[in-house]
Parts: structure tokens; C-alpha cells; sequence
């Protein structure tokens, strides 16, 4: 079945869904309160670990089969591939430009920072940390570097399918955000972003693994550029080994060549990533400025059928970013059907998210941890 199908049957059901509720409105008794966090969050640390297994298992099993938005999406996205939809690899080892290749008159050696340090926890929190918190627990993530998708975590721990239900995301939610990032992305930048993906380091030679060029590079900080790392991708995205040699003594026109390589991978990647999580998410946490354009972001997906194939083919280059996101939001404010669509795709999905933490409720109450309410 096409996407354009299954999304005709989706608004069928969500049409038909709506009309009988809205029919039944008069006659329904008063829907009880639903429990807090704090009351779900008691309800599941007084259950024993075995009991955390069964009901997160329960959970999983239903959550997959509810009729919501979301569920259509991400059965779509693995039915696109040709192979299992959970073999994925773990991340590999993070690469270090090598000063003896890079800047062999001035090999200062790498050492790398115990992340348990406080050293690195400050530069950690300097340079990622400033990002708002996501409530979604991930156990996969797009890499751009290798054009695939990574398994960073366990899609099956207990506690992480309660955490992700209580906040309304639906088992493989996370799996089908990466899945429409790798969508997305045209795969023209790889290098480029494999380039980033090295390890970011100081001029004394203390490097700092999980955190890359990329990361530093995007924080908005005031950031080290020491001349092993600039030198390193230049030589690998450029193949030019001449313009340059350490230890720099000019490094403006050096450090021009890197933002020019940087920009457009970064105005590809926010926006690729702001999309991703507005496929699935109502009001997803968004950064690198795209905090506020997310009713922009879902008329996007409806335009295009909420097909990343179709998003992809709109996406405009880096010197039409801006231009592209002017007119796209400009047209928007003039447009109230497009308006309206957009704001009905959001429901949808904050509809499915409430159905997925109303599950959580009823596992709960099932387990006996959670008192039902009383009948009236």
C-alpha cells in the first residue's frame, strides 16, 4: 500500500473517529481525571523488576496495535526498507585527526579528557549541554557521517518505554525519527560531515571524545581551533595540503575555508532534524533556531502527504535556505487552509500521544499499582 493510502485511510479513520466521539459527547459520563506523572511515575517504582518487564511488554504489544497517527508513519518508514528494521549497528569508535599527519611541525599529541571529570563535564555542558532536554528517550539516532542509523541504546529496557510512554511517544518512535532523517538527507554532504564528526580538541592537545567539531562548532561558542584539527579538514575535504602549513600565522582566511564547509551542512542538518522531529512529535523540542516555526514544519509534511521523499525534493539548497524559509513561512501566515491543516496534523498527533500515555494508565491499573478510578 502507498503512503498517500494508508494516510487517506488514516484520515478516514480520524474523521470517523472525531464524529462519533463528538456524537456520543452528550450521552458519555464525565471522563475521570487522568493521574498525574508524579502518580504513574509511584505506581512504577512499586512494581519489582519482573513486574516492570511484564508491563512494559503488555505496554509495548498494545501500544504498536493502536489505531493513532503515529503507528501509520512508522510502519511506513520500515516498510521502506530491505532489510530488518532493527539491525543496525553500534557507534563506532570516534576519529582523532593525528597531529604527526596534519601538523607534523607542530605534533602536539592528543590526550584524551575522563568524561568523568569535571573538565570535561564544563566543556560538555559548554558546547552540547546548552540544548534543551528532550523528554524522549532514544535507542537509535541518524548518523550523517555513515548515512545510517546507529543503536545507542535498548529499545526494549523497561524503563525507558515507561519514561517515553508517560510522555506519549509510542514504542519505535525514536526509530522512526531516524529513519525520516536518513530519508532526508541526499547523502551529498557525507564527507563533509564525516570531516565534523572528528573529535573536538584543544591547543594543549586535551581532546574530548563524544563531543565533535561538529558539536563545537555549532554550539555558538567562543571555541578552540587548534591548527591539527583545521589543517585536518582541510586536507580531507579539500585535498589541499599547500594553501597551509603549521604553525599558521595567518588563520583568518583558514578559518574561512572551515565555515564555508560548515554552513551548509549545518542549515541542512537543523532543518533536516526539525522536520524529523515534527514528523511524529505535535510540539517537539527544536533547536538551532527553529524554536516557534513548527506550525511551518507539520504544514510541511502535509504539503507533501507527510512523504520524506517528497519533503527531500523540496529542501532547498544552502545559498536558498533563507530565501526558502522566508517565503515558505510568509505564504503561510496569508494561507488559513494551510493554517488549519497544519494545526489539524498537530492534533492528530497529540491525540495519538495522549491514546499512548491513556495505555500506560490502564498497564498500570491492570498491574494493580495504580488505583482505578472510583465508578460513578
Amino acid at each position: 500500500m502507498t503512503l498517500a493510502r494508508m494516510l487517506l485511510c488514516s484520515s478516514l479513520f480520524w474523521l470517523g473517529g472525531f464524529s462519533v466521539a463528538k456524537a456520543q459527547e452528550a450521552s458519555a459520563p464525565p471522563a475521570a481525571e487522568a493521574p498525574s506523572d508524579e502518580a504513574m511515575i509511584a505506581a512504577w517504582v512499586a512494581l519489582t523488576p519482573e513486574q516492570r518487564r511484564e508491563a512494559s511488554e503488555w505496554f509495548a504489544l498494545e501500544a504498536r496495535s493502536l489505531p493513532i497517527f503515529q503507528n501509520t508513519l512508522i510502519r511506513y518508514l520500515k516498510g521502506t526498507l530491505d532489510k530488518d528494521p532493527y539491525d543496525w549497528p553500534e557507534p563506532a569508535a570516534q576519529a582523532t585527526f593525528d597531529p604527526q599527519v596534519h601538523a607534523p611541525a607542530q605534533p602536539i599529541p592528543r590526550v584524551p579528557v575522563d568524561p568523568a571529570s569535571s573538565e570535561y563535564k564544563k566543556e560538555f555542558e559548554r558546547l552540547v549541554g546548552w540544548k534543551t532536554p528532550r523528554r524522549l528517550r532514544s535507542a537509535w539516532a541518524y548518523d550523517y557521517a555513515q548515512r545510517s542509523i546507529l543503536r545507542i541504546g535498548d529499545p526494549h529496557d523497561p524503563e525507558t518505554l515507561f519514561r517515553n510512554g508517560l510522555a506519549g511517544f509510542v514504542p519505535d518512535l525514536d526509530l522512526g525519527e531516524a529513519l525520516c532523517q536518513m530519508q532526508l538527507d541526499d547523502g551529498s554532504q557525507q564527507a563533509v560531515h564525516a570531516g565534523f564528526a572528528h573529535t573536538y580538541a584543544q591547543r594543549t592537545g586535551a581532546s574530548f571524545p563524544g563531543i565533535s567539531l561538529y558539536d563545537a562548532w555549532n554550539s555558538g561558542r567562543e571555541i578552540e581551533m587548534p591548527d591539527v584539527e583545521c589543517l585536518g579538514l582541510l586536507h580531507t575535504l579539500l585535498n589541499d595540503w599547500k594553501s597551509f602549513k603549521a604553525p599558521v600565522s595567518n588563520q583568518k582566511p583558514l578559518y574561512a575555508k572551515i565555515e564555508a564547509l560548515f554552513v551548509p551542512i549545518q542549515r541542512a542538518r537543523a532543518l533536516q532534524t526539525s522536520l524529523a522531529r515534527c514528523f511524529l512529535i505535535a510540539t517537539p523540542v527544536l533547536h538551532d533556531g527553529y524554536q516557534g516555526t513548527e506550525a511551518f514544519l507539520h504544514n510541511e509534511w502535509e504539503t507533501h502527504q507527510s512523504d520524506p521523499a517528497l519533503v527531500r525534493k523540496d529542501l532547498p539548497p544552502s545559498d536558498r535556505w533563507e530565501a526558502w524559509m522566508e517565503k515558505g513561512q510568509k505564504e503561510l501566515r496569508k494561507d488559513e487552509a494551510a493554517q488549519a491543516a497544519s494545526l489539524n496534523r498537530r492534533q492528530h498527533l497529540a491525540w495519538g500521544e495522549s491514546q499512548v500515555r491513556a495505555l500506560w494508565v490502564h498497564v498500570l491499573q491492570g498491574m494493580g499499582s495504580l488505583p482505578a478510578p472510583e465508578s460513578r
